[in-house]
């Protein structure tokens, strides 16, 4: 998605000694133009807080964000705030979604490309 042009944020609730490993070992994290992690703020999914706190760091407004996650109550909680949101349950599913809502993917990934989704 980032190579398509998509902004990407991520909102984790992962403990602070798995983020801090994952910040040190994984590059992946470079995606993203920033995050939080749920330890650093002392409030976590699905509490309303978090996502409030997210969008204000972020600067995006609920309505020009799409929340994708692959528990349901914090699917429920983000629809709440007016957040769009999708329910991660594959990888194949979420290409679908996000092409029926019209984002742009980098040409050769999605559910019709040779080789699978990706």
């Amino acid at each position: 998605m980032k190579a398509a042009g998509h902004r990407l944020f991520f909102l984790s609730n992962m403990p602070e000694p798995y983020a801090c490993y994952l910040e040190q070992h994984h590059d992946f994290l470079a995606w993203f133009e920033d995050g939080v992690f749920s330890a650093r703020v002392k409030t976590g999914k699905p509490g309303l807080d978090i996502f409030h706190l997210a969008l204000a760091r972020f600067g995006v407004a609920p309505q020009e964000a799409l929340f994708i996650d692959d528990h349901l109550e914090n699917i429920q909680a983000a629809a709440q705030l007016g957040l769009p949101a999708l329910h991660f349950t594959s990888a194949a599913r979420l290409s679908q979604d996000l092409s029926a809502r019209g984002l742009r993917l980098l040409d050769g990934f999605g559910p019709d490309a040779t080789g699978g989704s990706n």
